[in-house]
């Protein structure tokens, strides 16, 4: 593989993963699929645009995908609040390492999927993500995945963001209530009998 980023796979616990895998996850269990945010790192590979607004002081990212946004205070001196609520994606505190911009998350909540199907995790999540400008403008981006309640090893992905010509973040509009969930259940369900039959 001669990606950028050194990748790891996502290696569970085998007592998270009997469970996990005991709910047979299928494209139709994706809570993107009823509008909720993918949360951190997913969202960085969905295939919509995302902004970043940088002052000395604060990032804010803004994605496309679920008009989902981020607001990172930057400081060496900075930590997490000891009693954060857990959220769809976490809460996040950045410092420079150099040329590199280095965000730490945790805080988040147990519903959202770390990449694919059924990627699950639980609350004790951490991820911490590196930016890093190249000499082309694009960003170098990396991911570090840790969960003690869910993997036995760091899963780490990544990849390198350009900036397309002429594109910026627009409206993005998942309809609450979304019924495409429901035709597509029956879809499977009729699939299902279908192939009892045979």
């Amino acid at each position: 593989d001669n990606h950028p980023i050194a990748r790891q796979p996502l290696v569970y616990k085998p007592e998270f993963d009997g469970p996990r895998k005991a709910k047979n996850y299928t494209t139709l269990d994706d809570p993107t699929l009823y509008c909720l945010l993918p949360g951190i790192p997913r969202i960085v590979g969905m295939p919509m645009p995302m902004e970043f607004i940088q002052t000395p002081k604060v990032l804010a990212i803004l994605y496309e995908s679920f008009r989902a946004w981020r607001r990172i205070p930057i400081g060496n001196d900075l930590k997490h609040d000891p009693d954060v609520t857990p959220t769809w994606m976490g809460d996040s505190v950045a410092k420079w390492d150099g040329d590199t911009l280095v965000v730490d998350t945790i805080g988040f909540n147990d519903k959202t999927w770390i990449s694919g199907t059924g990627s699950t995790h639980t609350e004790q999540m951490h991820v911490v993500e590196r930016y890093t400008l190249n000499d082309d403008g694009s960003l170098s981006w990396e991911a570090k995945v840790e969960d003690p309640g869910a993997l036995a090893a760091p899963y780490v992905t990544g990849g390198v963001l350009r900036a397309p010509i002429g594109v910026h973040v627009e409206e993005y509009e998942c309809a609450e209530n979304n019924p495409d969930p429901n035709h597509m259940k029956k879809a499977a369900e009729l699939e299902s009998k279908g192939k009892g039959k045979q």
